[in-house]
């Protein structure tokens, strides 16, 4: 094959037929993919990324017709792929367990409540402000009898061995952390 044909086979479109790659997908663009196509189209041209480790694997699991391609030849055999996916299981578990959920401990404890009720600068905003940020902590990082926080849950998730669910808790994780910083940059604003 030559490379003009390979760069011709990366560079179908959508319902063009190829010779190696699925005929319903795209593999390139020139135009910028998270501008120009909405999600939908993206998901639909380019394919579903994974948002976890776990997503990732799961693919192996939910591609049975791809998989035979990597079992092909015995290039890789299934003990092999086992390993491979087992090894990057481990491997993201110990990224949750000792880097994210420490990482995003951090940033709820830096997020500190600023203001005094003495300070006649303080107002109804600043109260409202505070009051969302103080939610968002408590439910990343407060226990109670009643019910444990998200890195609780994340933690034991991943202790248990219950991915699917780590998983999930992990995508629940960064949403509440970005949702904490926009909470917090605008009640550290108002505040003089």
């Amino acid at each position: 094959m030559k490379l003009e044909d390979l760069e011709s086979e990366l560079s179908k479109k959508e319902d063009d037929d190829a010779f190696y790659l699925e005929k319903d997908r795209e593999y390139r663009s020139e135009l910028n993919i998270f501008e120009n196509y909405s999600p939908e189209e993206r998901d639909r041209k380019f394919g579903k990324v994974p948002a976890t480790v776990y997503e990732s694997m799961m693919m192996f699991e939910s591609n049975k017709e791809k998989l035979k391609v990597l079992n092909d030849g015995d290039v890789f055999n299934p003990d092999i792929l086992k390993s491979f996916m087992d090894s990057q299981l481990e491997k993201w578990s110990n990224q949750l367990l000792f880097h994210i959920i420490p990482d995003s401990m951090a940033i709820v404890r830096e997020s500190v409540k600023l203001h005094d009720m003495k300070d006649d600068t303080i107002n109804e905003l600043d109260s409202v402000n505070w009051y969302s940020v103080n939610n968002l902590r408590l439910e990343l990082m407060k226990d109670s009898l009643n019910k444990k926080s998200l890195f609780t849950q994340l933690r034991e998730a991943v202790k248990d061995g219950n991915f699917e669910e780590a998983s999930s808790l992990q995508l629940s994780l960064a949403n509440k952390i970005k949702e904490l910083k926009n909470n917090y940059n605008l009640y550290r604003r108002n505040i003089i």
